[in-house]
């Protein structure tokens, strides 16, 4: 099974140390369905997607918009414009609860508990 590392280079040349760094991949598929649809994650992913999406589709299409010659091409690729950040922010925010969680050692559910 895959894995995703966490902690960047110097981490891979610890040797088999950096395996404890990293979460198994079917951890991630799993904690994305648990975690990518909180409101927390949901707010903060809807947030950065409106800022930097905005941003993307002025860079990408703003001689289109600009000139008039805006078609339903461009329209779909504005609209997947939006979905990159989307799915960045929302994979940080997932990724970042896995790894408070190994570093803690509690779920969130117990850490909401107390």
């Amino acid at each position: 099974m895959g894995c995703i590392f966490l902690t960047g280079c110097e981490s891979f040349q610890c040797g088999a140390d950096f395996l404890t760094w990293a979460i198994p991949m079917n951890r991630i598929l799993d904690d994305i369905l648990k975690y990518g649809l909180t409101p927390s994650v949901t707010t903060r992913a809807m947030t950065m997607s409106i800022v930097v999406g905005t941003i993307l589709v002025g860079i990408n299409h703003g001689y289109c918009i600009w000139t008039g010659h805006y078609d339903v091409i461009c329209l779909g690729q504005s609209l997947l414009t939006y979905l990159v950040p989307y799915s960045v922010s929302t994979l940080s925010s997932v990724l970042a609860i896995s790894n408070s969680q190994i570093e803690s050692g509690c779920t969130i559910e117990e850490s909401m508990q107390e």
